[in-house]
C-alpha cells in the first residue's frame, strides 16, 4: 500500500509511519502534477534518507536508502513512470539525495553534525524537501531543521512561488532575516512583531514564526511524552471587522501539530489599548476565560468576546456565561466547563506574583494576528513575553504609523532585549495590475481618500489576467457567465465576496452555486487575512479595499446593473478612466453573440 506523505505546502514532505523507497516513488510518481506545480527550469527536490528514524523521535542505525532512492527515482521511474520521467526531463527538474548517515559524528549513539547537514542543505539549496525516513514528521531531526529556520523559509519561498504561478523563485529578504533572527537561541523566546502593507506575507510569517516557536519547545521537552504546548489564536474582532476565515487559516496551518498542541481560538474584542502593557495586560485575562463555541454557518470555532471585569476570577467565570449579542445561532459554555473550574480554583502566578495562564500546559505561545494599535511601533520593544507565555504579533496595516511623533526609522529586522520587530515593505499577494487598479479606485473613492496613504510598490509579479469589470442584469446572468467561463477551474482556488447588507433571499442562488461548485463564498465582513487565485466582488456597493485585494492572480468586479444604478455608474467611470479591464455587459440570453 501506499502511504500518503504529510506535505507541508508542497515544499516539506514527511511520514509519521514506516517506509520504503518503492513507497516514496509511487507516491511521488502520482502526485507528481500537484507537487511539481509552479517549478521553473533547474528546481531541485532533494531527498534526505540513509539512516533509520524510530517513533520516539531518534535517528537509528544506517541504512542504504539513498543508493535505493537513487535506483528508485532513474531507472524504475523510467520504466514504470515514462510520462513523470519525461516531464522531468522536459522541465530540467533536478533530482539530488543526502546521505544522513554521512555526518554522524558517533554511530553507536546516532549522534549526527545537525550543523553541517544544515549548511550542505543550504548549499543544494532545494525547492522540495522528502524526508525519506520512517517516521520523519517526529524526528528531533525535522525539529531541528524547523526550529532553525531552514524549513520555514522553504514552506515561504514555495508559499510565493504558487501564489505568483512561478514567477517568484524566491523568499523576500526581510522574512528571511526574521527567521534566521528567530532561530538564535539568545532570540527564540523572544516576542515577535511583524508590521507591513497588505498582502506582505505578515500571517504566513506569523504562522512560520509560531512553528519555531513550537519546535523549539518540542526540542526543549523531548524527554517528557506528556508535553502539551497552548497554541492560542488571538485576532482582533469587533463589529464588522470580524475574521472568520482568517480563523480557519490559522487553525488549518497548525492542524498537523493535534499530538503535540492544544489550539485555541480567542477573538479579542476589547481594542481599547493604548500601550503594549494595557494590550499584554488584555490579553492575559482573555487567556483565563474558557472555551466556548460558537455555531456558526462555516463551523469556525470562536471563544467568547473578552469580558470587562475586574481581577476576581468569579466575575470571568460570570461573564464568560453571558451570550454575546451581536454573534446569531451563539452557544455559550457550560460555568462547569473543566477549563473554567481549573481558572476559579486557582490562578498560576509567576515567581513576582502576577497573575499568569493556569498551568493547563507547561508552555504557551500566542499568535495575535490583524490588531490594530494605537501606538507607535517602537513602542513594541517593550512588549515581554512572560515566564511561561511567548507571543507572536502580526500588525493590521492601517497606513497611520506617520501620525505619529517622528522617530528614527527601525532597521527592517530589528533585535532588542524583549522583542523582534519585523517591517514588511513588499506586497506580494496581488500581481501589479491588481494592485495598480485597487490603489488608483483608493484614491479616487470618495471615502477613502483621506484614509489612506498612497506610497506603494508595484514590484510583486505580472499577472495572467488584467481585472475585469462585467455588469450583469441577474444573478442568474452571473452564474451563467461563471457556468460557461469558469467551469474547469480548481474549485480551491475560487472566491466569491459579496456584499452582506444584500437580501438574503436573492443571494440564495449564488450561494446554492458557490456551495455546489465548491469555491470559498463569504461576506467581505469576514474576509480579513484570506486569499485566492480567482476572486469575484459580487455587486459590492463601494469600493472595499481589503475585498479587493483578496485575489492573487485574477479580480473580476459583478455588478448587478438592476440593483444600484450609482453602483454601477461609479464603477464604469472609474474604470473606464483607468482604462484597465474589460466592460460590457453579459446576458444569457445573448451570450451567443458577444
Amino acid at each position: 500500500m501506499t502511504p500518503k506523505l504529510h506535505v507541508e505546502k508542497l515544499a516539506i514532505l514527511s511520514s509519521d509511519i514506516e517506509t520504503n523507497e518503492l513507497q516514496i516513488r509511487k507516491y511521488i510518481a502520482k502526485e507528481w502534477r500537484t507537487l511539481t506545480k509552479g517549478l521553473q527550469e533547474n528546481a531541485i527536490i532533494l531527498f534526505i534518507a540513509g539512516v533509520h528514524g524510530s517513533e520516539d523521535g531518534r535517528l537509528s542505525k544506517p541504512a542504504k536508502s539513498v543508493e535505493r532512492l537513487q535506483e528508485q527515482f532513474s531507472k524504475f521511474l523510467e520504466l514504470n513512470h515514462k510520462d513523470v520521467f519525461d516531464d522531468k526531463g522536459r522541465r530540467l527538474i533536478r533530482f539530488e539525495f543526502l546521505d544522513v548517515k554521512k555526518f554522524y559524528l558517533d554511530a553507536n549513539i546516532c549522534a549526527i553534525d545537525e550543523e553541517a547537514l544544515e549548511m550542505e542543505i543550504i548549499k543544494i539549496n532545494p525547492h522540495v524537501v522528502v524526508l525519506a525516513i520512517c517516521f520523519s514528521k517526529t524526528l528531533q531531526l525535522k525539529f531541528k531543521l524547523e526550529s532553525s529556520g531552514l524549513f520555514p523559509r522553504l514552506r515561504m519561498q514555495r508559499d510565493l512561488n504558487l501564489i505568483s504561478k512561478g514567477r517568484i523563485l524566491t523568499l523576500d529578504q526581510t522574512q528571511s532575516d526574521l527567521l534566521m533572527q528567530l532561530a538564535k537561541d539568545e532570540n527564540n523566546h523572544k516576542t515577535v512583531v511583524i508590521s507591513g502593507p497588505e498582502g506582505s506575507g505578515k500571517s504566513l510569517l506569523a504562522v512560520e514564526a509560531t512553528k519555531m516557536k513550537i519546535y523549539s519547545l518540542l526540542k526543549k521537552h523531548s524527554s517528557s511524552d506528556q508535553v502539551k504546548i497552548r497554541v492560542v489564536l488571538c485576532a482582533a474582532y469587533q463589529g464588522d471587522n470580524r475574521v472568520p476565515v482568517l480563523f480557519r487559516f490559522l487553525k488549518e496551518e497548525l492542524e498537523g501539530f493535534g499530538n503535540h498542541c492544544l489550539i485555541d481560538l480567542k477573538p479579542l474584542a476589547d481594542l481599547s489599548f493604548t500601550n503594549v502593557k494595557d494590550l499584554q495586560s488584555k490579553i492575559q485575562k482573555e487567556l483565563l476565560t474558557g472555551s466556548q463555541v460558537y455555531t456558526r454557518e462555516d463551523d469556525i470555532l470562536f471563544t467568547q468576546l473578552l469580558p470587562k471585569v475586574d481581577d476576581e476570577t468569579e466575575s470571568i467565570a460570570e461573564s464568560a456565561t453571558k451570550p454575546d449579542p451581536i454573534v446569531p445561532n451563539q452557544e455559550v459554555a457550560d460555568p462547569n466547563f473543566q477549563d473554567q473550574q481549573t481558572v476559579n480554583k486557582s490562578k498560576g502566578r509567576d515567581p513576582a506574583g502576577v497573575t499568569m495562564v493556569p498551568k493547563l500546559t507547561s508552555e504557551t505561545i500566542v499568535l495575535l494576528d490583524e490588531v490594530s494599535p494605537g501606538f507607535d511601533l517602537h513602542q513594541w520593544k517593550q512588549f515581554k513575553s512572560d515566564w511561561n507565555v511567548e507571543y507572536v504579533v502580526a500588525l493590521r496595516h492601517t497606513f497611520s504609523q506617520s501620525s505619529f511623533p517622528k522617530e528614527p526609522p527601525l532597521e527592517k529586522v530589528s533585535a532588542w532585549d524583549n522583542t523582534l520587530i519585523c517591517v514588511l515593505d513588499k506586497r506580494l499577494r496581488c500581481s501589479h495590475e491588481i494592485t495598480a487598479l485597487v490603489f488608483y479606485l483608493m484614491i479616487h473613492s470618495k471615502n477613502n481618500a483621506t484614509l489612506k496613504s498612497f506610497e506603494h510598490s508595484l514590484d510583486s509579479f505580472e499577472g495572467d489576467v488584467v481585472p475585469m469589470w462585467i455588469d450583469v442584469e441577474s444573478v442568474e446572468d452571473f452564474i451563467y457567465f461563471a457556468k460557461e467561463t469558469y467551469h474547469s477551474v480548481d474549485c480551491k482556488t475560487v472566491m466569491v465576496i459579496y456584499d452582506p447588507i444584500d437580501d438574503q433571499f436573492e443571494l440564495q442562488p449564488l450561494l446554492k452555486y458557490c456551495k455546489d461548485k465548491d469555491w470559498q463564498c463569504h461576506p467581505y465582513s469576514s474576509i480579513i487575512g484570506s486569499e485566492a487565485s480567482t476572486v469575484f466582488l459580487y455587486n459590492l456597493k463601494e469600493f472595499h479595499f481589503e475585498s479587493f485585494t483578496r485575489a492573487t492572480n485574477e479580480l473580476i468586479i459583478i455588478t448587478i446593473k438592476s440593483s444600484v444604478e450609482s453602483q454601477v455608474s461609479m464603477f464604469r467611470s472609474l474604470f473606464s478612466r483607468f482604462g484597465l479591464g474589460r466592460l460590457g455587459r453579459y446576458q444569457k440570453s445573448k451570450n451567443k453573440n458577444e
